[in-house]
């Protein structure tokens, strides 16, 4: 850990000024906006195109404009991830309402509106690729947390779907999706991006970050082929004390996706890509005390001998055609999935080693009260996914899609659980493996979706589920929107006092929504009041031996409201800004035969009643060609537990405090070319994002202050 003086970190600061990510306009940066086929279109040069509504979005599996999708969806630019430093799942916080990261080991869970309970293994949101659903689905494959890391350089865009989409999507999806939209290989034009980027962290040492995709086509107006890779190098801030590491929590990874696209006939379009991710790291993690919600001991330490590793190789290949049936749309889309992770935790505090002093009692290995007990977590997950679906056109009073989904995974989870020695091995011999627990999952998934929509008047729409949108003027929407989401069951862990399967949970969405383009299309804002109603929860529970295994229980449900607006009131000032208010709580009690899982009025994990964040960047030109950009961002969340505060399974409880992270941005644009210089986390917050309880809580932490420059080219 590295020592930053006051007066060094402030002298660079004021170089930087106040700047930040640019908001959900890629035009403001004189670039202009994807086109329909994902690329991106010249710099623009002079013009300013002040319209911030007409990003075309494809959350229901159709091309929309984001102003007229009746549900709440958020669309987060590459470009934006790109200055913002995003690296990994927890940097997309501050920029998707009602979005948290929950957990403290692997990728972190992605957690909509509240709805989760804290130490699930399966997921509640979706993850997908271009609308096909990526990672593992099962309990026992832990899918939740072994997301791959995706380069900003390979997507268009982000696209955030709040709230359940059981009626166009897979299982899954009881609080959302999350939807990585691809840029697509170009048929005409030459064309690529360059980003280089180093950085200096305040207790840590250099970081740096290498992506870079090019775009040619092979046969013009034929075949197109577009290759993209990555580097992210990010130094640790945290000292390990008992094994005398510094830094110890460094993240590296890298990775790229290479994509052909075939036109083969007017009518017929075919894609072919594959994306590779590797991470090697150990995370961002401390000690939390209970009493305080502080991390224990000295600032950026931590007493752990074992260190949370966490190391993730992903690959998918996939394949998707559309073809063009008369008016209607015919389309495929099929993946296939290999992922290998390892990671370590630290369950010297927890019940683990009261099973293991007892050891000896049945010819064990004798265990000490001061050994550091290491559990290892390799695991092998394969899944293919293939979906079919067939679209009417986006005309006529009468529109509909159906769809079928097939999805098959298997995985080998293995656990092992040992004494740890200071250098992260384990002691030779016997108590190398003290206990071993072996899980084999298979699972086969068949859906069916659709929605039909009519349009009574060319102003009001309804579709099959009553859901209604009426628009008031070519620039206002409101919408009412029903829909429901569902988790599938399975196979339980075979342990006493666990039952041999547990059934799916499921959501009903109550939403009502606002959208409109004000002064002549330079506001655009978005109102969204939800109730999310939760049964018959999975819970993860332990068995009387102590074994991990789900059951069902009790209800919850997630109540409020989401705001947001993107404005430029000036051609050279552009805003951004959201609001969330949720009240997520359990409806009933939740006990097992281990203890209490929550009780009734318990707030449910990971669930702020208020977060927010605002953006802002104003930008002026010095001479023709030569453009000077200044800017900040600041994100609040509010205090959050880690599992529900009467929980009794997995404690302690601890609660996660409110947190405010600034970031500031500035540089110079001319031509195809950007330098940028900046500040994250300007304060030097101690934000604490998510925590795990394992018989004491280990917390992650936001990176310190690190400043550092950029230089950015497109061709």
């Amino acid at each position: 850990m590295k020592n930053y003086t006051g007066a060094t970190a402030l002298s660079v600061i004021a170089l930087t000024l106040l700047a930040s990510a640019r908001p959900v306009w890629a035009q403001s940066s004189g670039q202009a906006p994807p086109d329909n086929s994902g690329q991106l279109k010249p710099p623009a040069t002079g013009a300013v195109d002040t319209n911030v509504s007409e990003i075309v979005v494809t959350a229901q599996k159709r091309k929309e404009r984001l102003s007229t999708v009746p549900a709440a969806v958020t669309a987060v630019q590459s470009q934006q991830l790109v200055t913002a430093g995003a690296v990994t799942d927890r940097d997309l916080v501050a920029r998707i309402p009602s979005l948290q990261v929950g957990g403290g080991y692997g990728s972190g869970t992605f957690v909509f509106r509240g709805l989760n309970t804290g130490v699930a293994s399966s997921p509640t949101v979706g993850t997908e690729i271009d609308g096909a659903p990526i990672g593992a689905t099962s309990f026992g494959a832990v899918g939740a947390v072994l997301l791959p890391q995706i380069d900003p350089s390979t997507i268009d865009r982000i696209e955030a779907l709040r709230g359940p989409q059981g009626t166009v999507y897979a299982g899954n999806t009881l609080g959302g999706i999350i939807n990585y939209v691809t840029r697509k290989p170009s048929l005409v034009n030459t064309d690529g991006t360059f980003y280089v980027e180093g950085s200096d962290t305040a207790g840590g040492a250099g970081n740096a970050s290498v992506r870079g995709m090019v775009n040619t086509p092979l046969v013009t107006d034929k075949v197109g082929i577009q290759l993209s890779a990555f580097g992210n190098y990010q130094d640790g801030f945290i000292d390990a004390l008992v094994p005398g590491r510094n830094n110890y929590n460094y993240n590296h990874a890298y990775g790229g996706r290479a994509a052909v696209l075939w036109q083969v006939s007017p009518s017929l379009r075919i894609e072919v890509s594959d994306l590779y991710s590797n991470v090697h790291s150990y995370l961002d993690e401390v000690v939390g005390d209970p009493a305080t919600s502080k991390p224990v001991g000295p600032d950026l330490t931590t007493d752990q001998g074992v260190l949370p590793k966490y190391d993730n190789r992903f690959n998918i290949g996939i394949l998707a055609a559309d073809l063009d049936v008369g008016s209607s749309t015919l389309s495929y889309i099929g993946t296939l999935q290999n992922a290998h992770s390892d990671w370590s935790l630290d369950y010297t505090n927890g019940g683990l080693h009261s099973v293991l002093s007892l050891l000896p009692l049945f010819g064990g290995v004798p265990v000490s009260s001061t050994d550091f007990i290491a559990v290892e977590t390799p695991q092998d997950i394969s899944k293919t996914t293939q979906e079919l679906r067939f679209a009417s056109p986006d005309s006529g009073r009468l529109r509909w899609l159906f769809g079928a989904y097939y999805g098959y995974e298997s995985s080998l989870l293995a656990q092992n659980a040992g004494v740890g020695e200071p250098d992260q091995s384990l002691k030779p011999g016997p108590a190398s493996s003290l206990l071993t627990f072996t899980l084999s999952t298979h699972l086969t998934e068949y859906a069916g979706f659709g929605n039909v929509t009519y349009y009574i008047t060319p102003k009001l729409d309804v579709n099959y589920l009553a859901n209604v949108r009426y628009t008031f003027s070519p620039s206002t929407m409101a919408y009412f929107r029903f829909s429901t989401g569902v988790r599938v069951g399975g196979p339980n862990t075979v342990a006493p006092g666990l039952p041999a399967t547990f059934g799916p949970d499921s959501t009903d969405n109550y939403e009502l929504g606002l959208k409109s383009s004000l002064l002549n299309n330079r506001l655009y804002v978005e109102l969204t009041c939800f109730d999310v109603e939760w049964r018959n929860i999975q819970v993860l529970t332990l068995s009387q031996g102590g074994t991990s295994g789900e059951i069902n229980g009790g209800r919850a449900f997630s109540r409020g409201f989401e705001g947001s607006l993107t404005a430029r009131l000036l051609d050279a000032l552009s805003l951004s800004a959201w609001l969330v208010y949720d009240d997520a709580k359990l409806k009933d009690d939740i006990i097992t035969a281990a203890g209490i899982v929550g009780l009734k009025g318990d707030q449910l994990p990971n669930a702020p009643k208020w977060s927010g964040a605002l953006s802002a960047e104003y930008e002026w030109t010095i001479r023709e060609g030569l453009v000077g950009f200044v800017g900040s961002e600041v994100r609040y969340n509010g205090s959050r537990e880690a599992v529900p505060r009467r929980d009794t399974v997995y404690p302690p409880t601890y609660l996660l405090p409110s947190y405010v992270v600034a970031d500031v941005r500035a540089g110079l644009r001319f031509h195809k070319y950007e330098l940028a210089v900046f500040a994250r986390n300007v304060g030097n917050s101690r934000a604490q994002l998510g925590a795990t309880p394992a018989g004491v809580p280990y917390v992650i932490l936001q990176r310190p202050r690190t400043i550092g420059a950029s230089v950015s080219a497109q061709f």
